[in-house]
């Protein structure tokens, strides 16, 4: 597969501004009494009904499915782990997102990281750093950014799903859309597709709406699992493209290479 795409990162050059696209009631009986005279001089007597034991009644609860959060509620659930990167290039200044993996590892896309002279890494909350290293693979858009980020403060990392997705699961997209305000897309898996052009990969199709920025962010079931993340737009289908998770977990270490920066 290699259709036209449009990568999701926003980038700005210093003479002039190019924008790329690379959520029981009782019943109750009358007795009937009468009255005979020869009775008269008896000691009175009372009777009572005869009450049938009872059990008390049980009720059974169905077990429900959990409702799902609401697309504001994802995103405030996973805003502390999601992160701005500007890229300060030779010449350009490009913004994506990140992600902070359960393994430490902060992530994004290749073609957000690679060729930086710095990396700016910003919270939902304005916490800022600096990625002291970048490493990327050449065959899959993935980047990692290297850094104490367990220092950055609120900095969270995000569950992951082991499990892919089924074409007609809703997920979501968070990210710097034109490397403005954390914000979240909504949308359906649509498949999977084959990447030929870098031979076995699966690529997930999904309907959310992604924009410049968005690229490297992660993409979420409604439970706030990471199953990919985001690199590119499939700009006949307006479809999302996202590197599905367990394509990224698979990745080894000698996959890796540290990218030099811009000269």
């Amino acid at each position: 597969m290699r259709q036209q795409l449009r990568y999701c990162f926003a980038r700005t050059a210093w003479a002039r501004s190019v924008n790329l696209l690379l959520i029981g009631v009782l019943g109750l009986s009358s007795l009937a009494c009468s009255y005979n005279p020869a009775d008269s001089e008896a000691a009175p007597t009372s009777s009572r009904p005869t009450l049938a034991p009872t059990t008390a009644p049980t009720t059974t609860t169905a077990s429900l499915p959990p409702v799902p959060p609401t697309p504001d509620e994802l995103l405030s659930q996973v805003r502390s782990s999601v992160v701005r990167i500007r890229n300060t290039g030779c010449g350009e200044l490009s913004t994506g997102t990140g992600w902070l993996a359960p393994d430490g590892r902060l992530l994004s896309n290749r073609h957000v990281v690679e060729a930086a002279r710095t990396l700016d890494v910003l919270t939902w909350d304005g916490v800022d750093a600096i990625a002291t290293s970048t490493q990327t693979t050449q065959g899959v858009d993935v980047g990692v950014l290297g850094g104490d980020w367990a220092l950055v403060k609120g900095l969270a990392s995000l569950p992951v799903r082991t499990e892919r997705v089924a074409p007609g699961d809703r997920i979501a997209i968070v990210g710097y859309p034109e490397g403005q305000e954390l914000a979240i897309s909504t949308g359906v898996a649509v498949g999977y597709e084959l990447d030929t052009e870098i031979g076995t990969v699966e690529l997930l199709k999904a309907t959310t709406i992604v924009k410049p920025g968005n690229s490297g962010g992660p993409a979420l079931d409604e439970q706030g699992r990471v199953i990919g993340m985001v690199f590119a737009e499939l700009i006949a289908a307006d479809e999302a493209l996202i590197i599905p998770w367990d394509v990224i977990a698979a990745l080894t270490p000698a996959e890796f290479e540290t990218d030099l920066g811009c000269s």
